[in-house]
């Protein structure tokens, strides 16, 4: 291989080594084998190594998740499959869960302050969001505290609070103090708009 050849292969790896830590070493190491060992099996397809991509920290003994994300996402669908509702309006979720919730209902988007405006009477928002000790985690998000996020919906009657604690947990009807106190939780909102003033 020239010398063009191997600048193509470090500029497309340099994520690799200027993200390197010293436990991506053992994995690369693995991801050289791995690439030796179906070169030699009789039928591989021949590999242009422009073409490689290693996935070193895909090769793992369990899969990781990101507790917040994937209660928050099964606690609104289960909400919003359960009302029945025909549209549903959105704001900001991760967008495969929004993929996924447009199978079942219309989906749209819709800026946060308008939520509580466009709600119809009896209409059901739930709302998820960074819930703890408040302060602004940089480039990242904003922690509320649970008390703050039931402010910006006084006019809207809370139904129920749950939450993701620090350590992952999820727990149905979670006292706010519980989540008021955590360092990084995930508070999940469900208020409901009265007929009437609630």
């Amino acid at each position: 291989m020239n010398i063009s050849g191997y600048y193509k292969i470090l500029k497309k790896s340099c994520h690799l080594i200027v993200n390197m830590q010293i436990n991506n070493i053992p994995r690369l190491i693995r991801f050289y084998k791995s690439y030796k060992k179906y070169k030699r099996l009789n039928g591989s397809e021949k590999l242009n190594i422009f073409d490689l991509y290693p996935c070193i920290n895909d090769d793992t003994l369990t899969t990781p998740f990101d507790g917040h994300y994937f209660y928050q996402g099964i606690w609104a669908f289960r909400k919003i499959k359960e009302s029945g509702v025909k549209s549903h309006i959105d704001v900001g979720s991760e967008i495969r869960w929004v993929g996924l919730l447009s199978t079942i209902t219309k989906t749209t988007f819709k800026a946060c302050r308008e939520l509580s405006r466009i709600l119809a009477p009896e209409g059901n928002l739930y709302f998820s969001v960074p819930i703890g000790k408040e302060k602004v985690l940089f480039n990242v998000h904003r922690v509320h505290s649970p008390r703050t996020i039931i402010d910006y919906f006084k006019d809207l009657k809370l139904i129920e609070v749950s939450g993701v604690t620090n350590s992952g947990r999820f727990t149905e009807n979670i006292d706010i103090d519980i989540l008021g106190k955590s360092n990084y939780a995930c508070g999940l909102f469900w208020f409901k708009k009265c007929k009437e003033e609630c």
